[in-house]
């Protein structure tokens, strides 16, 4: 690995981590952005130098949130991994869905507490989830529209030069 490679995969781990993802699990989806193939557990273990109960712990976490994906080989006894497709869909959908569930936790609050101080902040936070959960689901639409303009390009047939 390129030393720019190395240090993607590093960075990411820190991205995850300062959103609440094991460092590791942020590391093992960089590998997988520059790898882009199916890799081993044990392919994974030696390349970010961790522990094989680290891969399984962290990869499960990356399964979960619709980012990895297992798969088997036949005669192998052991599990590999690659991306999904599209992963970042499906980011972006479980993030709708638990903000979501916040604005309806705000709004349920909303509707039970008279504290005037607290309306007023209610108020303001269920503005806040409504904004993420639009601003979620725009993101969503620009990437589903986004990824149909280059389906469509990529199987358009090409014209012929000189003929």
């Amino acid at each position: 690995m390129t030393d720019p490679e190395i240090d993607l995969i590093e960075r990411m781990g820190f991205m995850a981590q300062a959103d609440g993802i094991p460092r590791i699990a942020g590391r093992l989806w960089g590998l997988f952005v520059i790898v882009g193939d199916v890799l081993s557990f044990s392919e994974i273990a030696e390349t970010l130098k961790i522990s094989r109960g680290s891969v399984s712990t962290n990869a499960r976490i990356l399964e979960n949130l619709d980012i990895l994906e297992r798969r088997t080989v036949p005669g192998e006894r052991q599990d590999y991994f690659a991306m999904r497709q599209e992963p970042y869909f499906s980011l972006l959908k479980s993030s709708v869905k638990r903000q979501r569930e916040k604005m309806d936790i705000v709004r349920g609050a909303q509707a039970a507490i008279d504290r005037p101080e607290a309306k007023h902040q209610l108020h303001e936070l269920a503005l806040f989830y409504e904004a993420l959960v639009g601003g979620f689901e725009t993101s969503i639409k620009d990437l589903e529209a986004t990824s149909k303009k280059k389906s469509a390009a990529k199987n358009r047939p090409r014209k012929r030069m000189g003929g």
